[in-house]
């Protein structure tokens, strides 16, 4: 898969007009990849 997240999305319904909001943490092996990649 490809290693793309995103903590928060956000977005104005389209009928009710109302703002959606949705948060997320990384996955477990996201965040591990992250780590490994520090530094480079």
């Amino acid at each position: 898969r490809q290693a793309l997240h995103a903590v928060r999305l956000g977005f104005q319904h389209p009928k009710t007009h109302k703002q959606m909001r949705f948060e997320s943490p990384p996955p477990a092996d996201y965040q591990a990849l992250l780590a490994a990649l520090e530094g480079y």
